[in-house]
């Protein structure tokens, strides 16, 4: 098989044929930054998912409109697939003549989409490539290249409208309903599809007339070639795989000289049954409980890694004030870095792993990671939460990776499921119990009966909870991470804004205990439902029947429970939080992104606010737990059920639990389902009322 490369400007092009025949064909960012062994070590990668190997490929052939990257992917030719490639260039036997003042100006992409076109197509032809320019090739009769024309290319146009005024926005190139805009993406839209379209159709016109040939045919390639042929009637023929397909075109000119195996191995490892060994460096920032854990999974199980994942992964440099701390976990001082410009400077670091946790200086150094172009792995839900679209506009301008499965859930792989394994689902509901010290309290509070104040000192004790518990019982932490699954879930943005939010601290044992003769358990749920009326996102103590899956989730354990339309009921269980667990995440993300070639990035428009026509409901749906204390008059209960049916809310059950003492009656109702606002409504008027002494507990159902 033999591997025809197209370097271009914004990508290049891969495509492995057998004889005549296209096998497989992947792309990748053009980035002058990369050395031949990360270009290598992405290709061997690409190249195993489709059980291809190095021995398989017999040659290689390049064509490149970028002269800096020729001799980085000519090394990777030689250094990682053993075979010398041949150079498209002026002056390469082609059997195809350039009639212009000077051929060594023509592009290499120009001269083998010439050589395709004449073989499949014959001559004369014009041959138009959407590329970053947009380039008007002109074949006579005679088979020869007689000049052309080139143009700006629309994506290059696009830059320039955004750099160059201060509102206009990023746009998707596609072809718009009308071509008279009613807002500014559909104004740009129409301005570069309809330009370029007219562009096209007057530079073909005037070819044609020059040639005096009014039917000369068209052949077009490139990304947008399929876009502007369908606006105008004068491309024949559209053939997104022309330069590709040009090398072979060339080879067979040129009689595959020049392509003969090099027995030369990958400079960074060795190779074992056609696998390349791949050595990633990485750098950890921080080492306290999560950032240890996973220095030492990286340590211990190195040898495991490099023989099952073909991956030698070696920490590089570790960023930690307290350097006795990475002393005593056997980190050479050489390694422990001062500040994070050592780390973003140093070549051998590759993927860097954000352990410190909070905004700041975490998010400085990760775009300072991430602009340098080395791969994050980062276990930081509040930073992830809160600048995603920051993070990840940064990491696509250098093409590297951004992952974050240990932000959310601990050792659960719940985002790797959610993008990798669920994604041919409709995700309709996902509910979870994911902040494990809130799960530990109330767990406690459930089988003691004990208060909260005594469970929550217990749990601070025993590491569970922090000092300053804030972020955990008052529900943030919950809420960081259901802003990121739901928005992974749905396929949408859902800003922190959106989510609704209660904590535990007014949750009482005696509370728990009706809900237990109830049938009923209290957990801290996250809530993510993606329905007609839009998406509705919450987190708040809840009750669940004792038969429902997460009512069995106790301690410090973790679970999130997804609905698919397809796959129906998925339940992911496990140890949400931890050195080892949430190591584990971390070090799953990095040989992810060591062992993949092409980084994955969110499947919607990720910025700062949510798209336009996103709706989200705070007006929700749900069934509640109320508990008050009245004065033991005649006439009270009636005065509640009469609020309520004004509110059209009907009562499933309601109890009266004790006698009457000095404090009064406490009556218990639990509604049917219904709405939010109407439950609040009526239970102000209810508080309201003169023999009510108190509204002590409203505690949503769900399940």
């Amino acid at each position: 098989m033999v591997l025809c490369i197209d370097i271009g400007n914004t990508n290049i092009k891969y495509g492995l044929f057998e004889g005549d025949e296209l096998k497989v064909s992947f792309r990748v960012a053009t980035d002058l930054n990369r050395t031949s062994d990360q270009y290598g070590t992405a290709i061997i990668d690409m190249l195993a998912v489709q059980k291809i190997y190095a021995a398989d490929i017999d040659g290689a052939i390049i064509s490149s409109v970028v002269p800096s990257l020729n001799y980085t992917i000519s090394h990777m030719c030689s250094g990682y697939l053993g075979v010398e490639p041949l150079l498209v260039g002026a002056g390469l036997k082609t059997g195809h003549d350039l009639r212009v003042d000077n051929a060594r100006e023509v592009g290499a992409d120009r001269i083998v989409n010439d050589v395709a076109a004449i073989r499949k197509y014959g001559a004369p032809v014009i041959v138009i490539d959407f590329g970053t320019a947009t380039t008007f090739n002109v074949i006579n009769e005679k088979r020869e290249f007689i000049g052309g024309a080139i143009a700006p290319g629309i994506r290059g146009s696009m830059d320039s409208l955004v750099s160059g005024t201060a509102k206009l926005p990023r746009v998707e190139i596609e072809t718009p309903k009308s071509v008279i805009g009613k807002n500014t993406i559909t104004n740009m839209q129409a301005g570069l599809v309809f330009g370029f379209a007219g562009l096209v159709d007057y530079i073909v016109k005037k070819i044609r007339r020059e040639m005096k040939r009014p039917d000369m045919p068209v052949v077009a390639t490139g990304g947008f070639s399929e876009i502007i042929a369908k606006e105008i009637s004068c491309i024949g023929v559209v053939d997104k795989l022309l330069t590709l397909q040009a090398e072979i075109s060339v080879r067979s000119e040129h009689g595959g000289k020049g392509l003969r195996p090099a027995a030369v191995c990958a400079p960074n490892g060795f190779r074992k049954g056609g696998i390349a060994m791949k050595t990633v460096g990485v750098a950890i920032l921080g080492l306290g409980v999560v950032g240890s854990g996973t220095y030492k999974i990286l340590r211990d199980h190195r040898d495991f890694y490099r023989r099952t994942q073909h991956v030698d992964i070696v920490v590089e440099n570790v960023l930690e004030i307290n350097k006795q701390r990475a002393l005593d976990l056997g980190i050479e001082e050489s390694r422990i870095a001062d500040n994070i410009a050592q780390i973003v400077s140093n070549p051998a670091v590759d993927i860097v792993v954000e352990v410190i946790g909070g905004v700041e200086p975490a998010r400085s150094f990760v775009l300072a990671a991430l602009h340098s172009g080395k791969t994050v792995v980062t276990s930081n839900k509040e930073l992830f939460c809160k600048h995603w679209y920051e993070l990840e506009k940064a990491a696509k301008r250098t093409n590297a990776g951004l992952y974050f499965e240990a932000s959310c859930v601990g050792g659960v792989p719940i985002i790797r499921t959610l993008t990798d394994g669920v994604q041919s689902n409709v995700i309709t509901r996902l509910t979870g119990i994911i902040n494990g010290t809130t799960n530990y309290i109330l767990t406690r509070m459930t089988r003691e009966g004990a208060d909260y104040a005594t469970v929550l000192r217990d749990a601070q004790k025993l590491g569970y909870a922090e000092k300053d518990p804030t972020a955990d019982v008052e529900g943030f932490d919950a809420a960081y991470k259901l802003s990121i699954l739901s928005s992974l879930a749905f396929h949408t943005r859902v800003p922190l804004e959106k989510v609704y939010r209660e904590g535990i601290a007014n949750v009482s044992a005696l509370d728990i205990a009706h809900g237990r003769d109830l049938g009923y358990v209290l957990k801290l749920l996250a809530i993510g439902k993606n329905g007609e009326n839009g998406v509705e996102v919450r987190v708040h103590p809840a009750f669940i029947r004792k038969d429902h899956p997460l009512a069995s989730v106790s301690d410090s354990f973790n679970a999130v429970f997804l609905q698919g339309d397809s796959v129906g009921d998925v339940m992911l269980y496990g140890r949400g939080a931890g050195a080892l667990p949430t190591g584990s995440a971390i070090v799953s993300d990095v040989i992810y992104a060591a062992t993949h070639a092409d980084h994955k990035y969110a499947s919607f428009k990720n910025t700062l606010l949510p798209e336009k026509g996103v709706k989200f409901v705070t007006d929700f749906k749900s069934r509640y737990y109320i508990r008050f204390t009245a004065k033991d008059r005649a006439g009270v209960l009636a005065k509640v059920a009469g609020i309520f049916a004004k509110s059209n809310i009907s009562i499933a059950d309601l109890l009266q639990k004790g006698d009457m003492d000095e404090n009064g009656v406490p009556v218990i109702l639990v509604t049917h389902e219904t709405h939010e606002l109407a439950v609040r409504r009526a239970v102000e008027k209810i508080r309201a009322l003169p023999d009510v002494l108190s509204v002590d507990s409203l505690i949503r159902v769900e399940g």
